[in-house]
């Protein structure tokens, strides 16, 4: 047996209480995590986290004898909130969540108590509360993942320096987001073609035939070959969207995609992979900005 004392549990505090904090919390208390204290301005946000088990309070300074403090507000407010807990205690760890660009996460981390880590939501915590998975970064990452992992939650430590998680969330949103919009344009355009049901079944067939790494590689590949005749099957596409009388936002910029790519000429050889494809790309598309 160890002749080390148990580790007290740790106190947690989070600033805001909103969608993210009202499904994470109650995992952690299931875990053990009972101590909660919760800072939000909201009389109504207080009166949630009140019923849920938390001390709430509309002090900043509630928040004072935390271990852990996760800052859960939106990203427009993740700079006011650091700023707002800049006079805690050093030995506070600060867990920023919000969806912030990594410029924005490194100004939080100027201004933030203690040790900053930067975390990024990759999934829904509505639907996984506190195993929902993060990416972290930053000089606190390595031990929030040692003092939470414990408890449930999923964290993968991703670089020491805040930003690196959020960019990968925010990279990550160009392509599940992307992808919830061309749902939208695609199947709105085929509910008023009459052919949704038809539509719907074929792209399920062509999601289900091949796992998603061998899809990208696929698609990748096929796109630096293809993408002059793509380009023109796209803008008709585009023209059908527009037709169906649904501004053809996705189809539109898919085509003028393919249509840069083709203008590229990039040359291929064998069967790239997909890295070798993305950096075909990159090194031939150039700097757009």
């Amino acid at each position: 047996m160890s002749g080390l004392p148990p580790r007290a549990p740790l106190r947690i505090g989070f600033i805001g209480f909103g969608e993210v904090a009202s499904h994470v919390m109650p995992g952690l208390r299931a875990a053990g995590l009972t101590d909660v204290t919760v800072h939000a301005r909201r009389p109504e946000a207080r009166a949630l986290a009140a019923g849920l088990g938390a001390t709430a309070s509309a002090d900043i300074g509630a928040l004072a004898d935390r271990d852990v403090v996760f800052a859960c507000v939106p990203g427009s407010s993740a700079v006011d909130a650091a700023r707002s807990a800049a006079g805690l205690p050093s030995s506070v760890l600060y867990v920023d969540v919000s969806s912030l660009d990594p410029a924005g996460k490194r100004a939080a981390a100027e201004l933030a108590p203690g040790d900053f880590v930067d975390a990024a939501i990759l999934g829904s915590a509505v639907e996984r509360g506190h195993r929902v998975p993060l990416v972290a970064s930053g000089p606190g990452a390595a031990r929030f993942a040692d003092l939470l992992t414990p408890h449930g939650m999923t964290i993968t430590v991703v670089g020491d320096q805040p930003g690196e998680a959020a960019a990968i969330k925010l990279v990550r949103s160009v392509f599940v987001k992307g992808l919830e919009a061309l749902y939208v344009e695609a199947f709105v355009t085929a509910r008023r073609l009459g052919v949704l049901d038809t539509v719907e079944a074929s792209v399920a067939e062509f999601l289900d035939t091949r796992p998603a790494r061998d899809t990208a590689e696929m698609l990748l590949r096929s796109h630096l070959l293809h993408a002059a005749r793509r380009a023109e099957e796209c803008a008709l596409s585009a023209r059908m969207v527009a037709e169906s009388g649904l501004d053809p936002l996705l189809s539109a910029a898919t085509a003028a995609l393919m249509a840069r790519t083709a203008s590229a000429r990039i040359q291929v050889q064998g069967r790239p992979t997909v890295a070798q494809s993305v950096a075909l790309l990159d090194e031939s598309l150039g700097d757009h900005r």
